[in-house]
């Protein structure tokens, strides 16, 4: 019997798709999907001006309109709930595994090396995250794109046609639409270039200019978006985690374990730290074996480049907020990977020509390739268990990671959303103790126990919040709610008059101070205040007008 090339992806992607079909079930979880997805009004009933604004706006931090506009058509088809998000994501994750599939047969015209690549691209469990994170669609997204890209220039190199490279032109614009990141393509371009043998170098350069200009484009709006973050970092501490989140990508890649949503690092960035050390000297040595090992196996040296290039965008958003030191996700590996998939399919090919003659040594070799990926598969659903709810997501983090504040928060949310409002203010107050310049976290304990009725430990609170940080309107207006519900007015004045000065456009703070100059018969005070509020908010200005000059004529 004759295998044809669909078999073989045929029963990648229903492998794929068995393994993933249980997160359609999963719900939003607090790792940006709130921000994002569940409580963005951009993506709850998008109007026309908000499908408009998803395109228009500059957001350089997120500029993601594709990804943005792919919620709010879900969203005006189905609603809100988190089946159709993950579905969608899982979708998008087999036509990715396809494209990979027909990708890799094209380039190295071998239906073997494009099954393995494949088949270990659709089961790694490396990939959960961002298949099963509904956030993560923009990585999904710009893969796709990326990729069609890729092939359309593969089709162009084949046909000289303008059409084709018009076509690679675009969706690599569509790539970076969903995710800025894919800028480093124009890069991968030339890598095909130099694994063909190309010989028409002037040509080559030429006709990359268009590309290398968008790339531009959003290199500048990635590095604006990004300089905040950018200039917490030094250079120096920037290149150091490079090297060492290169090799921890690789060894996660040949062993999955101990993955987590958030990798910290735990240790100072210095050159001396053995692990950095030892990281610069294994991407040398790699990068220099890959080199000398060009002419025999020129795949060694593709491979490696490819995940160099595609891990190139991962190291800016190398965070450290003071407390807390970034270094890694799992979704920046999703396209690197493939090239090391295809070092491993080469050698498997290789290994499969010597053993072609002897009968059980073929069956040894497919049992072997069989139980490996049985095993990812294995990994891959035990690791999507952990995405099944903010829940069970931040206590993974934390079983790793005991001092990372945001899943701390994050799981103190998650009992807050479940009614059980003790453990909420257990880690609220842990969260607190870890980083005591948190705002958020107070504001969210004092809140609830200000809900509770025990309004003088809310104000004692919001107070410990305000002296660890006086620059936040947010506590200072929380404080005065508190003084407010006490009907203690001279406090909440005196609160609310120092949010408005932390923030001079405050609206609630404005509002809620008038009422409380009121309440002590300060009439044109409040009066006063309340002429200031129309003056930045033109909506209260008409219903100020609807209301008469009650207050002007007490």
């Amino acid at each position: 019997m004759k295998y044809t090339p669909h078999i073989f992806i045929g029963s990648i992607l229903l492998l794929a798709a068995m393994l993933y079909a249980p997160a359609v079930g999963f719900d939003f979880v607090l790792l940006d999907d709130p921000m994002l997805v569940s409580e963005n009004p951009l993506i709850i009933d998008p109007t026309l001006a908000d499908v408009m604004n998803a395109v228009s706006s500059y957001d350089p931090e997120l500029y993601v309109p594709l990804t943005t506009l792919s919620y709010q058509l879900e969203s005006l088809l189905f609603g809100m709930k988190p089946w159709h998000f993950h579905a969608v994501n899982i979708l998008l994750h087999i036509a990715c595994i396809t494209l990979v599939f027909f990708f890799i047969q094209r380039l190295t015209r071998s239906v073997f090396q494009a099954t393995i690549v494949a088949s270990l691209f659709a089961v790694h469990p490396i990939n959960t995250e961002t298949v099963i994170w509904i956030s993560a669609r923009k990585d999904l997204l710009s893969t796709f794109f990326a990729l069609s890209s890729l092939m359309f220039y593969l089709r162009y190199r084949d046909t000289r046609k303008l059409l084709e490279f018009c076509a690679c032109l675009l969706f690599f614009l569509l790539a970076l639409l969903s995710k800025g990141t894919v800028l480093v393509l124009p890069g991968v371009f030339l890598l095909i270039d130099w694994w063909q043998k190309r010989k028409d170098g002037a040509r080559a350069i030429i006709e990359k200019i268009p590309l290398a200009a968008l790339s531009i484009i959003f290199f500048i709006i990635a590095l604006v978006g990004k300089s905040v973050l950018i200039a917490r970092a030094s250079l120096a501490d920037m290149i150091l985690v490079a090297f060492r989140s290169i090799v921890f990508y690789l060894s996660l890649l040949f062993v999955p374990v101990k993955q987590s949503a958030i990798y910290v690092y735990e240790h100072a960035v210095s050159v001396a730290s053995p692990d950095i050390a030892a990281a610069i000297l294994t991407v040398i040595g790699l990068s220099s074996a890959a080199v000398l090992m060009r002419k025999r196996f020129p795949v060694v040296l593709f491979g490696w480049a490819w995940f160099l290039i595609w891990l190139l965008p991962s190291f800016f958003h190398y965070s450290h907020d003071g407390v807390t030191i970034t270094v890694a996700s799992d979704r920046y590996a999703y396209v690197a990977a493939i090239g090391i998939f295809c070092v491993i399919a080469w050698f498997a090919e290789l290994l499969r020509s010597r053993v072609a003659s002897y009968v059980w040594r073929r069956r040894a070799l497919f049992a072997c390739a069989l139980c490996i990926v049985m095993l990812l598969s294995t990994l891959t659903v035990r690791r999507s268990q952990v995405w099944a709810d903010g829940l069970t997501l931040s206590a993974d983090v934390l079983s790793q990671y005991p001092r990372e504040y945001h899943s701390r928060y994050n799981l103190a949310l998650a009992y807050s959303m479940r009614g059980e409002t003790e453990k909420a203010k257990t880690e609220y107050r842990a969260t607190i103790d870890i980083n005591p310049r948190f705002v958020n976290a107070y504001l969210n304990l004092g809140s609830l126990l200000a809900e509770g009725g025990d309004l003088s430990m809310a104000i004692a609170v919001f107070k410990e919040g305000i002296a660890a940080r006086p620059d936040s309107p947010q506590l200072q207006y929380n404080l005065a709610l508190s003084y407010h519900k006490l009907s203690q007015w001279d406090a909440a004045i005196h609160s609310y008059k120092e949010a408005i000065s932390l923030e001079p456009l405050y609206r609630d703070a404005y509002r809620n101070l008038a009422v409380a100059l009121g309440k002590k018969g300060l009439f044109a005070e409040a009066l006063k205040t309340y002429a200031s509020l129309a003056a930045i908010d033109p909506e209260f200005a008409q219903e100020l007008t609807k209301k008469g000059v009650t207050l002007h004529q007490k």
